[in-house]
Order: C-alpha cells, then structure tokens, then sequence
C-alpha cells in the first residue's frame, strides 16, 4: 500500500509529538525537582579503599551537585527552545504540560482554551503545532552533533 506525502508529513508530525511528550515534558517536573533539591549529608566518612570498581571517587554530596547541575543544564536548554516559539505557543506549553494544580495533575484542556481566550478548535490547533515546533527545536542539536 503506498502512502502520499501528507500520510508520511502526518506520521512524522506525530512521531515528534510523541518524543517530545515521552523524551520532555514527562520528565520535566521531576528534572525540575532535581534542579532545586540538594541535601548532602553532614557527616562524611574517610576510607583508603575505593567503593568503586573503577577506582573513581564520587562522594554523595558529589553525586547530588552533579544530579543538580545536570538537572539544570537540561531545564535551561529546554527553556531556551521552549522560549524560540511565538508566545500563544509557549503559554499553552506552559499552562497545559508545566504546571500541576495542587493535587498535582496536569490542567484541562478546557481551563487553558477557557483562560487564553482560545475556540476549543484553535486551541487543539495550536497546540499540536506547539508540541511539533518544540518537538522539532529540541531534536536540531541532537541531531546536528551525528553529523
């Protein structure tokens, strides 16, 4: 069965948009958690015999700066993309897949249309694109540095 070019335009369009919700917006809240958290412990212990089998030394309090400082990379870079796309784009990124309500759930679609002064049919138009146009910012380095 052959496929037309809008079929194979659909299935890319879809394929971005599923990346973008699986590779960033699901790990962002936790990455964002990540990025402000830091709590070593007080009390450290000395010992002569490495605890790694490759003899590299990373105490906790190492492992939670480095946890935090990618954690923050990775919020700045999407934060960067995220800020390349026209405003009405970034504000349903944000109210829709960056905010949680107080029992930690994501916003409706119909309280992010409803406080944009969105038609539901924009709303779902916009939206689509918004993830596309991420989803398509935040793959261009990645897949510039195979190159």
């Amino acid at each position: 069965m052959a496929h037309t070019a809008a079929e194979f335009l659909s299935d890319d369009i879809e394929a971005v948009i599923e990346n973008v919700l699986t590779k960033w917006i699901e790990p962002y809240y936790s990455m964002k958690l990540k990025s402000g958290v830091y709590n070593p412990k007080v009390t450290s212990t000395i010992s002569d015999i490495s605890s790694s089998p490759n003899n590299a030394f990373h105490s906790s309090t190492e492992s939670l700066v480095i946890n935090k400082l990618t954690a923050k990379e990775w919020l700045i870079y999407f934060h960067t993309k995220l800020s390349t796309l026209p405003e009405q784009h970034q504000q349903i990124i944000e109210k829709k897949y960056l905010r949680r309500r107080n029992d930690g759930k994501y916003m409706s679609d119909h309280k992010v249309y409803s406080d944009l002064h969105l038609s539901r049919t924009v709303y779902y138009i916009r939206r689509k694109e918004a993830l596309y146009w991420l989803g398509l910012a935040l793959e261009s380095e990645t897949n510039m540095e195979g190159i």
